[in-house]
């Protein structure tokens, strides 16, 4: 068999070099398997077909020209479909998710950090340990340390100072929200960028307090004087008043702010699950509690010659109020 030799340029850090790639001559079994193909910008080289004792199974075994990212052999039949799910070398693939958590540990995720290799498609990408970093927060290291992709959340930015493998000095560069799934491309032999220093920062924040609960005054209705039943008017609100702050991080994304409220009133449901003074049972708040605060004007009826104090079950968490609709009313 007379085998040609495809010449490979790659780049290093001391020049360039010439890698010879073995390519077997096509036949007639190879003929569901093109011979060049280009996916998502990628170039593939047919290496051999199937039945050989190089190919795979039942599908078509092709090499990345360009040997940027998991160099080896790919195998497959359709391309399109296969490069999705997986490579010869990688196992399986999970790829980046498409939705992170916005908010751990009551505080605003800022985005994570993936330790493994990084992929022009964002499928084969996110690989290795994964690190998460909250907002405010500063990465620095002497030596730096190896990432491959980056997941910024919605409302935040990631600033880094990385170092190359091949260029002297350093850089600082800028990630705003989304999946960043290969930040930085590197020649073979070197796949990576290396961090120096990293700073997270986000618009949207989160409350860092401790929920408590009371019973608040709404008002006092004096009838003692009357010798008659009286009907007296006063304004009660049921409902959650968020702070300026809260208000303004939902702005960022609806996501967040579906995150955010769930959380808060998940903060509720564990703290005063067991400390509530009002005996008001956090852990089912209805709708209408969790809503944006609404006053409306009530009337109630007090008998001759009593005095009630009306109280509400309020919660309170920082400058958040949510205002119950567990009402308490005592005579005097």
């Amino acid at each position: 068999m007379v085998i040609t030799v495809l010449k490979l340029i790659v780049l290093t850090l001391t020049g360039i070099k010439t890698a010879s790639i073995p390519v077997l001559p096509l036949s007639d079994e190879a003929d569901n398997c093109n011979q060049y193909e280009t996916v998502h910008g990628i170039n593939y080289t047919l290496v051999t077909y199937p039945g050989s004792n190089r190919s795979c199974d039942s599908e078509c075994l092709y090499s990345k020209d360009d040997r940027r990212q998991y160099p080896g052999n790919m195998c497959m039949h359709d391309v399109e479909e296969k490069l999705t799910r997986k490579e010869t070398i990688g196992g399986q693939i999970k790829g980046c998710p498409k939705r992170s958590p916005l908010i751990l540990n009551n505080r605003v995720v800022a985005g994570y950090i993936y330790m493994g290799k990084g992929h022009e498609i964002a499928a084969l990408a996110c690989n290795g340990r994964k690190i998460v970093r909250f907002e405010k927060t500063m990465d620095k290291s002497s030596s730096c340390f190896p990432f491959g992709s980056i997941i910024v959340n919605p409302g935040c930015t990631l600033q880094f100072l990385w170092q190359t493998f091949k260029i002297e000095g350093t850089i600082w560069d800028k990630f705003t929200s989304g999946i960043h799934s290969m930040p930085i491309h590197f020649p073979s032999g070197k796949p990576q960028p290396c961090i120096l220093q990293a700073v997270w920062t986000c618009t949207q924040s989160f409350p860092d307090c401790t929920p408590s609960d009371s019973w608040n005054l709404v008002t006092e209705i004096d009838n003692r004087k009357s010798d008659v039943p009286t009907e007296y008017s006063y304004k009660k609100t049921i409902g959650t008043k968020f702070s300026t702050e809260m208000k303004t991080s939902f702005g960022t994304s609806t996501t967040f702010e579906a995150e955010a409220k769930a959380t808060f009133f998940k903060m509720f449901e564990t703290t005063l699950g067991v400390k509530s003074t009002t005996k008001y049972d956090w852990s089912r708040i209805d709708a209408e509690t969790r809503s944006e605060s609404v006053t409306v004007t009530v009337t109630h009826a007090v008998p001759a010659g009593k005095m009630f104090k009306i109280e509400q079950a309020v919660g309170t968490c920082g400058e958040n109020t949510v205002q119950t609709k567990s009402f308490r009313i005592t005579d005097y």
